[in-house]
């Protein structure tokens, strides 16, 4: 099967799009006050471990971004940034509290992984393994 470069694209938009539809599913469904297991979580976690954990979240959430973005314009590095930072924001979700997902949330949320899971195989096919290519040196004549 051939992998073009557009429809790699779109899947990543899809994901994208998806992601925004189940945060809207879910404040449709469930109302705004989802956040109820975030309450007691201060009196719970010492507040330097609470710190750290929301800076890790942070750089994490940076890491993402700047990889779906260099995804998108097909960058080398965006590739491994994308596995790195999904593998490791993984172990923190244990470290947070349950919040309620409404079921079409749940299943957008489900939908946009398997688009973007789907988008980064293709980034490693060997079809678009040549849009992924560093770029040539510059000479400074």
């Amino acid at each position: 099967m051939r992998f073009d470069l557009p429809t790699y694209r779109s899947l990543l938009a899809a994901s994208l799009i998806l992601v925004v539809a189940a945060g809207i599913a879910d404040a449709l469904v469930l109302g705004m006050d989802r956040s109820l297991g975030y309450a007691g979580l201060l009196d719970r976690m010492p507040l330097t471990a609470l710190l750290l954990l929301l800076s890790l979240l942070m750089l994490l959430l940076v890491a993402s971004v700047v990889s779906y973005i260099g995804l998108f314009l097909c960058r080398r590095w965006a590739r491994t940034l994308s596995w790195v930072s999904a593998t490791l924001v993984l172990p923190a979700y244990g470290f947070l509290p349950v919040v309620g997902s409404s079921g079409p949330g749940y299943a957008t949320i489900l939908l946009a992984t398997a688009a973007w899971g789907g988008a980064l195989a293709m980034a490693y096919s060997p079809t678009l393994d040549a849009q992924f290519l560093p770029l040539p040196a510059r000479s400074s004549d």
